[in-house]
């Protein structure tokens, strides 16, 4: 029987644990592609293998999504976007369809985004800080774990329909790359992306958690 605790929890072992767990729930579940599969996938790794399919079902339609006037070009990455509402989920796969980005997975909560990480190993993540079965800021917590996270410094950008300032310094804090406010354009998602993909910032440890450097103020020189 699968038991979640609410974090923060203490011990190596103790999050060692919360991982097969999450392992464990994520082979009775899958991460989802569009659509739905006509058989159970048991592991994300074998998403990898399959062709991405759009909401026609075909290779060829989503090889036809076409680029949006503007939208920047980035690399085939993999990337996971986590989120309860569908309609949301759709909307962010388009979005980052309309840039080059392809090779997108889906999940619905915490428990599940947790095992397609572990699985998938995703280039980086797109999730919603309020997550059924574990939040996202008990997501967020078990990712930067370095001693126990198999991906601690996967790109997170995190989506907030309620963005209040002490909700955004908390997660700032717990190691997120970018965080965006619902709802939000295309341009807007598309700039929080050029700054994870085209200037990462490098990680340090604070409390054994790892997190993105500050960025400087423009002009300020490193010593």
């Amino acid at each position: 029987m699968l038991e979640l605790r609410p974090l923060p929890m203490t011990g190596k072992r103790s999050f060692s644990i919360q991982w097969r767990s999450m392992h464990a729930v994520h082979n009775d579940m899958h991460c989802r592609s569009v659509g739905a599969f006509s058989a159970p996938v048991r592991s994300a790794r074998k998403l990898r293998l399959i062709p991405l399919t759009s909401e026609c079902g075909t290779t060829a339609c989503a090889d036809k999504v076409p680029f949006m006037i503007g939208a920047p070009s980035f690399p085939d990455l993999s990337a996971l976007v986590v989120d309860e509402s569908l309609y949301i989920r759709r909307i962010v796969r388009d979005m980052l369809q309309r840039t080059g980005i392809r090779r997108i997975q889906e999940a619905t909560d915490g428990a599940e985004a947790l095992g397609c990480i572990a699985e998938a190993r995703p280039d980086l993540v797109i999730l919603d800080w309020d997550l059924a079965i574990l939040s996202g800021e008990e997501v967020i917590r078990l990712v930067r774990n370095p001693e126990t996270s198999p991906a601690p410094t996967v790109p997170l950008i995190l989506m907030m329909a309620q963005p209040q300032k002490g909700r955004v310094e908390r997660a700032v804090r717990l190691g997120v790359n970018e965080v965006i406010a619902k709802p939000f354009s295309p341009k807007t998602l598309w700039s929080r992306l050029d700054e994870v993909i085209n200037r990462p910032r490098p990680y340090e440890t604070v409390k054994s958690m790892l997190r993105p450097m500050a960025r400087r103020p423009v002009g300020v020189a490193a010593f």
